[in-house]
Parts: structure tokens; sequence; C-alpha cells
């Protein structure tokens, strides 16, 4: 995901090899003085006999928050942590329902800012609108349920949540931290957001949760343009990011360390 300085001596004292999940990453270890022989770039990938847009009824879940088959619904997806931004997508879900009040939001995932996201929503009023899941242990069979999913992490890799959204026909509009640009394809599987502190995305939005919120309320009010990116989701999920693809091309890279070792073993075995 990212190489902290242990990492890094560890590396370079015993020539060991270093397995990354997105180009930032990749760089950083080059950028460091890591030889491109000892580093690969493995991205992550998903099951996606389990990630499909068919894996659940979308009406179950529906249900289960007390909205509609017609509802808008925009989700949140991960760890209710500060890293991960979802005191973010709060800030978007009000600018959103201050101008689409009749759009529905669900928070899944579990965290240490929990209590206190759960007292935002109380002091805006928005309960009725924004709805705290909690943990999933079934994450698959939530997806098909949403419309859109919003992506606000500070910091990021290559994270599993924006895949299995992508595979499971829902279209993203995410910050574009990390290797968050290597999966959305701008404009055709989402939208891209840049920081406040690197607006190197090129978009029409302003950086940050509000640019986000404006990408959200554009692509909500355009259900045919929502429905083309599902579909183009779904195919750039199938042909990238399966995870039997990463399986192969570590289990590769084990193969060849191997080889090395087994070849250096049997040359210093030679008399």
């Amino acid at each position: 995901m990212s190489l902290h300085p242990q990492e890094i001596s560890v590396t370079r004292t015993t020539g060991s090899h270093t397995i990354v999940v997105c180009r930032e990453a990749w760089s950083q270890a080059l950028a460091v003085g890591l030889s491109p022989e000892h580093v690969s770039l493995v991205p992550n990938g998903v099951d996606l006999a389990m990630y499909h847009p068919m894996s659940a009824d979308p009406l179950d879940f529906r249900q289960t928050i007390n909205i509609g088959p017609d509802d808008m619904l925009v989700g949140f997806v991960g760890r209710l942590a500060w890293e991960k931004g979802p005191d973010k997508f709060l800030k978007a879900a009000e600018f959103i329902v201050q101008r689409r009040p009749g759009v529905h939001f669900a928070v899944v995932g579990t965290g240490s800012m929990e209590k206190d996201l759960t007292a935002t929503i109380r002091r805006a009023g928005l309960e009725s609108r924004i709805h705290m899941v909690g943990l999933a242990p079934e994450p698959h069979r939530i997806y098909p349920a949403l419309d859109l999913l919003l992506h606000t992490s500070r910091a990021d890799a290559m994270p599993l949540t924006i895949l299995e959204a992508m595979a499971s026909g829902v279209p993203v509009v995410a910050i574009g931290v990390g290797g968050v640009p290597e999966i959305v394809s701008a404009g055709e599987t989402g939208i891209l957001i840049g920081t406040t502190e690197w607006p190197g995305i090129v978009s029409e939005y302003p950086g940050d949760w509000e640019g986000v919120a404006l990408a959200a309320i554009s692509l909500l009010s355009n259900p045919a343009r929502l429905k083309s990116m599902a579909g183009a989701s779904v195919r750039r999920a199938q042909a990238s990011f399966d995870i039997r693809q990463s399986a192969t091309m570590t289990s590769h890279i084990f193969r060849q360390l191997l080889g090395s070792r087994t070849d250096k073993a049997r040359l210093h075995s030679v008399p």
C-alpha cells in the first residue's frame, strides 16, 4: 500500500522482494532507490463470482432501511476511521439533501468514529435520510441496492470497496488519492475529484467533499448516464480486477523467486 522506512531498510539489507498494489507505491519504491527487479506491482482484485450485479435482490437491503425501490440510494462502505473520510461523506450527504431532498444515504461499516458520526446525523436532523447500517457480514448483498457509491478517503491505495462496487455495477464518485485514479476511469465508470492539497485531478468540479457532492448531484440527475457507467464499471472490473488475475501474478512472482533461490543453491553446491 505504501512503504515505511523500516520496510525499505529491511528490503535493502536482505535483498527481499516487495509487492505493491498501486503505481503510487511502486513509484515511491523506485524513488527511494529500491531495485526495479525487487519490486512488483500486483493490483488488488475481487471475487467476481461473489461481487456482480445479480448477487442479491436490491429490495432486500432497501427494505432493511425502509426505503422504496424507486428511491435514490447513495452509499459509503468502509471502516469508520479518519483516514477513510466518513465525516466528509456526511458533509457531502448534507449538501446533496439540501438540493435533492428525496435522496437516501447508507453508511456501511463500523469504527472509532461511529458514535461521533451518529451524533452529527442527529444534530443535522437527518436520521430519516442517512442510515447507519453498521458492520455488514455480507457486503456483496448490499452493493446491488446502491445507485451510487461515494469514496471520500483522505488516504488509500487500491481500495477493495471501489472494486467491489464496480464489479456490482455501482458507479463511483471518488477523491483521487493514492491508487484510486488507477481504478476509476474518469467519465466512464465514475468521476474523480481532486484533493484540497493536490488538485491534480482534471475535473469540472472543485476539490474535496464539495466536488464529490456536486458530481453526485449531476449523476443522480442523469439516470441514463448512471446506467451507462454501471455497465462500464462491470466490464472494467471483469477485465482488470479479477482476484484470480492477482493470485496468478503473485504465484508467478513466488515461483520466480523460488527458482532463483534454487539456482543459487545449486551454484553454491557445485564443487
